[in-house]
């Protein structure tokens, strides 16, 4: 049973079950701060061929946001820390974005028109499925009972949904509703690829 973190995923308790033949079995909940979010927009906006369209608007969305992973590991070399595993992590997120935010992942008339025609920030919600793997070291201390592991890993959204709430005007949000959350989609599975680096202390019972 550990506490920790996965940067910049996020902030939570984790707990691993070690079963015969060294095979590790991990579940994980967490939070994401806003720095996480702020680094996790910077990265995307930095390396993704469409960043500088997600970062805006996921950057606010992501923060607070819930994190869930599962993961399936092994421990291949008896009576040393070293660990690989990989498994699936579930973001839910929630947030706003500005018509202006809005507009840049839509085109044509359709852009223009929320960004002339809406002054409100629009509620969006979306929930990322992804990959991870990772490798990692543990070390024991205090009679074995004291856990200290790092993870250094990557994941990858592979894939998306999304929506989109307008509520100053329900003719524009049927518009914009299937058109922007295409965009999103498409983007999220482009773009979120990000390193991750893990840092937990837990008790082993």
């Amino acid at each position: 049973i550990a506490l920790g973190t996965i940067f910049p995923l996020a902030l939570g308790p984790m707990l691993t079950f070690e079963l015969p033949g060294r095979i590790l079995l991990q579940g994980d909940l967490g939070w994401m701060p806003p720095a996480y979010a702020g680094a996790v927009a910077g990265m995307i906006s930095s390396f993704g061929a469409d960043g500088n369209l997600l970062g805006p608007v996921v950057k606010d969305a992501l923060a607070d946001s819930f994190v869930a992973r599962v993961s399936f590991g092994w421990r291949p070399i008896p009576h040393y820390g070293f660990e690989i595993s990989g498994g699936y992590t579930h973001i839910a997120v929630s947030g706003m974005a500005t018509p202006s935010v809005v507009a840049t992942v839509l085109s044509g008339d359709l852009a223009d028109k929320v960004e002339t025609k809406l002054t409100e920030s629009m509620p969006v919600k979306a929930t990322l499925h992804n990959f991870h793997v990772a490798i990692g070291w543990r070390w024991l201390a205090a009679d074995d009972k004291l856990v200290i592991r790092f993870q250094a890993g990557y994941t990858q959204t592979v894939g998306s949904s999304s929506s989109i709430e307008v509520p100053e005007d329900a003719e524009i949000e049927k518009a914009v509703q299937g058109p922007f959350n295409s965009q999103l989609n498409t983007i999220l599975t482009n773009d979120v690829k990000l390193p991750l680096f893990g840092l937990t202390m837990g008790y082993h019972i």
